[in-house]
């Protein structure tokens, strides 16, 4: 029994882009975790240490989740010395929502 050489089946190569705008917004939402994060900071301003004792993760994780809010627009962080205090962009979110609501309009037509 021979077997005929096959040649190697070889996938292209895929170049992953962070997502931007719309998609930015929709992803970062779409993690339970961030939009909690978004909740506690609808009520104001509040030390990154403060809220990330209310998730059970370690803090490495937990900045993971506000940096993907930081890439979206939807979060701003100041330091001040070691501190570091969260901010919602509500502004931000307002345009961002806007936009989502404009789309989901055109898409029932």
């Amino acid at each position: 029994m021979t077997f005929a050489a096959v040649a190697p089946i070889l996938n292209p190569v895929v170049q992953y882009r962070e997502p931007a705008g719309l998609d930015a917004v929709l992803a970062a939402i779409a993690d339970p975790t961030r939009r909690a994060i978004i909740n506690r900071l609808a009520r104001g301003s509040a030390r990154l240490s403060d809220v990330a004792q209310r998730f059970p993760m370690s803090l490495t994780g937990f900045i993971k989740h506000v940096r993907v809010l930081e890439s979206a627009g939807l979060v701003s962080r100041k330091k001040e010395g070691r501190e570091n205090t969260l901010a919602l962009n509500a502004a931000e979110i307002v345009n961002r929502v806007g936009a989502i609501a404009v789309k989901s309009l055109v898409f029932r037509r």
